[in-house]
């Protein structure tokens, strides 16, 4: 029997937080996502680095970002509106960094506080252009003149993958990485409402439908079956993910430049790209 679902179900990352350390890559930035956020920042400076610290926002309590070195001097300020994934995730606050319990859209920052804006695929919380937009026109307030975005986005397929293609993939052995499958099956289930946002809880109920014997589908993907008993964590979710094509993405930042970053080399990658955002002057 299913057991009662806790409080911190209402939270959207509250699917993530408790299971954090048995994400991988896409779901999760790998090494190699570390070095293409670090490249598409240092590209999108043409005079260097500032010779002074460097104030950095990570939207979210992503752990690689929190520990990654960006420069010999840095400060890391973290918001995240979820209590569960500070208090599961964010690595500690110490000299270099702190946390914020806050919220995206209303940032308690002075205008123009940062040098660079972090964000590991977090935008795809925000449904409709126009909550996209708001959150474009936040980041543009507390982000410097000289500053930039860099994200690493989930974006919406520009054809998309029909679900009988996705689940033949699997029997026939072509996909042999889990996360893989989750992302891919969270953009096949939004594309048939695009802008709308898939449920968590509707994504739980048709992989259940999909998947029944999960010993079976940990046997073809070649991992352990707590691996897939992750997907648990998507039951009774309400929170929505919607993917964001990149033609959405620069209307909604509008005020900015848009450079696509280094490509990954990893399952997926092609639909994870980073993105360098400068503000127009």
């Amino acid at each position: 029997m299913n057991q009662p679902l806790p409080a911190s179900a209402r939270e959207p990352w509250s699917a993530h937080a408790g299971g954090w350390s048995q994400l991988g890559s896409p779901l999760r930035p790998c090494p190699e996502d570390l070095q293409r956020f670090h490249q598409a920042w240092t590209d999108s400076l043409p005079a260097g680095l500032p010779q002074r610290r460097i104030d950095i926002l990570s939207l979210g309590v992503t752990p690689e970002i929190a520990l990654h070195p960006w420069a010999s001097e840095t400060h890391i300020t973290a918001i995240d509106a979820s209590e569960e994934m500070i208090r599961q995730v964010w690595p500690g606050d110490s000299a270099e960094r702190r946390v914020v319990h806050g919220d995206w859209l209303a940032m308690p920052f002075a205008d123009a506080s940062f040098d660079l804006i972090l964000n590991d695929a977090g935008l795809l919380l925000m449904a409709g252009a126009e909550k996209l937009r708001a959150a474009a026109n936040e980041l543009r307030r507390v982000l410097r003149p000289t500053g930039r975005v860099i994200l690493r986005h989930f974006a919406r397929p520009s054809s998309p993958e029909p679900l009988d293609a996705l689940v033949r993939a699997v029997a026939d052995g072509k996909l042999r990485n889990f996360h893989e499958l989750k992302l891919r099956l969270l953009m096949v289930l939004e594309t048939e409402k695009p802008g709308a946002g898939i449920r968590l809880a509707d994504v739980y109920d048709c992989f259940n439908l999909l998947f029944a014997d999960r010993a079976v589908l940990a046997s073809r993907l070649g991992c352990d079956p707590r691996t897939v008993a992750t997907i648990d964590r998507y039951r009774g979710q309400d929170a929505r993910y919607t993917f964001h094509s990149l033609a959405e993405m620069a209307m909604a930042f509008h005020a900015f430049t848009l450079n696509l970053g280094p490509d990954g080399h990893y399952p997926a990658a092609e639909r994870c790209p980073v993105l360098a955002f400068t503000p127009k002057s």
